[in-house]
């Protein structure tokens, strides 16, 4: 089991299918078109179009990073989308700082839609790393928003009561509880191994952008 309270949360490893990419794009989602950025940790202030279309990556022979699996978390261009059932887990854990948008994945192999996964904006960028016990290097002297960490330490006063939130010197990485690592071992959503549904890094042995 992990030793630190919180944890970088990521997407499964395993192979895979994939969100289109350029779908994303060429529907306006994207922060100049429509100013829709994710990963700021902030309520949106306009109305958010519903639901929200994403398209899966069609499915290519031979790539071993494909499969048919679709995990319970999948990265969305820095919009995550969680399935209903992972949604419903983490608000039994105590998280309430979600606004969710409904949404539509079109499967273009299949012609399938999934319609049971939520474009989810995480409430709440903390300013939680340990600039001085970090390593890290920065190319614009802002300790803010995308700094490299090669080790994370976290000051833990500055979370406060959150159990899943952005840091706010790297917004894209998403940091939870062990708690709810522990729940989803309970459940049996998650494994704890290497490729697993979920993936969880500790903070202090993970180099990220």
């Amino acid at each position: 089991m992990p030793k630190k309270p919180f944890l970088i949360f990521g997407c499964s490893s395993k192979p895979r299918r994939w969100l289109d990419y350029d779908d994303y794009f060429e529907r306006g989602y994207s922060y100049n078109k429509l100013d829709i950025v994710w990963f700021r940790g902030v309520p949106f202030l306009q109305e958010i179009p519903q639901p929200l279309y994403f398209k899966l990556e069609q499915k290519e022979d031979g790539n071993p990073d494909v499969a048919e699996y679709l995990p319970p978390f999948l990265e969305g261009f820095s919009c995550p989308l969680f399935r209903d059932d992972l949604l419903e887990i983490l608000y039994a854990c105590g998280v309430d700082n979600f606004d969710v948008y409904s949404t539509e994945i079109l499967d273009p192999d299949s012609g399938k839609v999934y319609k049971n996964y939520k474009a989810v904006n995480i409430i709440g960028a903390v300013a939680a790393a340990d600039m001085e016990k970090s390593e890290y290097v920065l190319s614009d002297g802002i300790p803010l928003i995308d700094v490299p960490f090669d080790k994370l330490v976290l000051r833990k006063d500055e979370i406060q009561d959150l159990l899943i939130f952005r840091l706010a010197e790297n917004l894209t990485t998403i940091l939870v509880h062990e708690s709810i690592r522990n729940v989803l071992l309970d459940k049996g959503y998650i494994t704890g191994e290497y490729m697993d549904a979920i993936q969880f890094y500790e903070v202090d042995k993970f180099g990220f952008l």
